[in-house]
């Protein structure tokens, strides 16, 4: 019999392709597939071990060039990226000749993917942080302008538009919430940390909830429950709901400025809610599985980028390890297993997000379970009361911020202040000497056999 790896091809595929991209810096893991691959048997291992290799050669190819001098640059960018916003700027990713450059941009600038920027000035090269985080993406440097860029739209409208939106929803959360706990709802609800202070990133490391600004299929799938759940009230066929929550998640992802990160977690949910249209079973498991290894064929980069590490552990963890939907007949009976399921939650999501958070930020959380449980329910709360605000604002502008001030402002303030109150507390992250991938492998794998699949699915969203 089949154990629950074996059975699914898209987990293992997933875990050698990842192998074989992360290869190129540790060729030991060829000896790691290999058993991995007689562990699986002998066609399961073969076709295994050829994903290895692909991964392998694609990650050959990889631009490494490290810029490690000042120089000059004048001439034209292609923007390839949605701008990110950060402390007085807006960041885009844009495309010359020779290599890709980080460009600064005016606060507020409606840029899309295809713009042409035209100047001249000097490209300086990336600090260590920075290298980490933009050189497998082919990133060499930063440009920084003599004075404005030219700059011709030529870029998706579509994407423009979705951007606007983005600051729309930004400027009137600004306005409901003030600009301190706007910055919070933006960084839950869209990923953007850039203008988040260093303190509050801080605190979110110590205390292990990083995870939540780290946009993943939990984000979408609360957009996804709250629909169905008011749907499943309401005389509407299945078939109808799902066509509505997949409105919802591209209104979502239209008003994240149609970030990668968004996107992804947007066509994970959609591709678990799709399988009641085939009559099976969601399997979070491997939707999860064959929607991080399609990314990972497109853009090769995102195995060594930390949000979509936390997301695809996360989610994958909490599918394997989570528990059941809350039960019973009774309030009494759902409310207790209400809060058995968030506690299991709550320490899953700890246990598979700690050692990430060890390897690449030096600190274990300790109070990671309890700083989970404790905004656990605060999350849903901030990210639909503040979609569903933002999208009455244009019609019952009062109503909406109303629901903005006596709903999402209180939950937004409790989410903060227990992280502020917990990251104070620095003697319960403490530091861990520096290790190799090879432990983090090692971690991973124990967890992945400890698994044991649950007799009762608890993949989708009840019905």
């Amino acid at each position: 019999m089949d154990g629950p790896i074996r059975a699914r091809p898209s987990l293992w595929l997933t875990l050698a392709y990842a192998l074989g991209l992360f290869a190129i810096e540790c060729p030991w893991l060829l000896v790691v597939v290999l058993a991995f691959a007689a562990w699986l048997g002998k066609r399961r291992g073969l076709l295994a071990v050829a994903t290895f290799f692909a991964g392998w050669m694609v990650a050959s190819k990889i631009p490494n060039l490290i810029l490690n001098e000042r120089e000059f640059f004048g001439g034209v960018a292609t923007v390839e990226t949605v701008s990110r916003p950060s402390v007085g700027r807006e960041w885009v990713v844009a495309r010359v000749p020779w290599g890709r450059l980080l460009v600064a941009l005016p606060k507020g600038a409606l840029v899309a993917p295809g713009d042409v920027l035209e100047g001249r000035g000097v490209v300086e090269p990336l600090n260590e942080a920075e290298q980490q985080s933009w050189s497998k993406r082919g990133v060499v440097g930063r440009w920084k302008p003599y004075g404005p860029l030219r700059w011709s739209r030529s870029g998706s409208e579509a994407v423009r538009s979705a951007v606007a939106l983005r600051r729309s929803f930004v400027g009137f959360t600004s306005r409901a919430l003030g600009p301190g706990l706007a910055e919070s709802v933006d960084a839950l609800l869209f990923n953007v940390r850039g203008e988040l202070s260093k303190e509050f990133q801080r605190d979110l490391r110590l205390t292990g909830t990083v995870h939540i600004v780290s946009a993943s299929g939990l984000h979408a799938a609360v957009v996804a429950f709250a629909v169905l759940g008011v749907m499943a009230l309401l005389p509407v066929p299945r078939t109808w709901q799902l066509a509505l929550a997949g409105l919802a998640l591209a209104g979502y992802a239209a008003a994240a400025g149609l970030q990668a990160p968004i996107v992804r977690s947007v066509a994970l949910v959609l591709g678990l809610q799709t399988a009641y249209l085939w009559r099976r079973e969601p399997d979070a498991v491997g939707v999860t599985s064959f929607t991080a290894l399609a990314f990972l064929i497109a853009e090769p980069w995102l195995a060594w980028d930390l949000g979509f590490q936390l997301s695809f552990a996360t989610v994958v963890g909490l599918a394997m390890f989570g528990g059941t939907w809350p039960s019973g007949e009774t309030l009494m009976e759902r409310a207790k297993t209400s809060l058995l399921s968030l506690g299991r939650a709550s320490l899953v999501a700890s246990a598979v997000s700690a050692p990430l958070v060890a390897y690449h930020f030096g600190q274990v959380p300790l109070l990671s379970v309890v700083s989970n449980l404790l905004i656990a329910f605060s999350v849903g709360p901030v990210v639909v009361g503040s979609l569903a605000a933002a999208a009455l604002a244009g019609v019952l502008p009062e109503t909406a911020l109303a629901a903005m001030r006596l709903l999402v402002a209180p939950m937004t303030e409790w989410l903060v202040g227990v992280v502020d109150w917990l990251g104070a507390w620095e003697a319960t992250a403490p530091r861990m000497p520096e290790f190799g991938g090879g432990w983090l492998l090692l971690v991973y794998a124990a967890m992945l056999a400890l698994w044991r699949e649950d007799p009762k699915p608890c993949d989708s969203i009840p019905e």
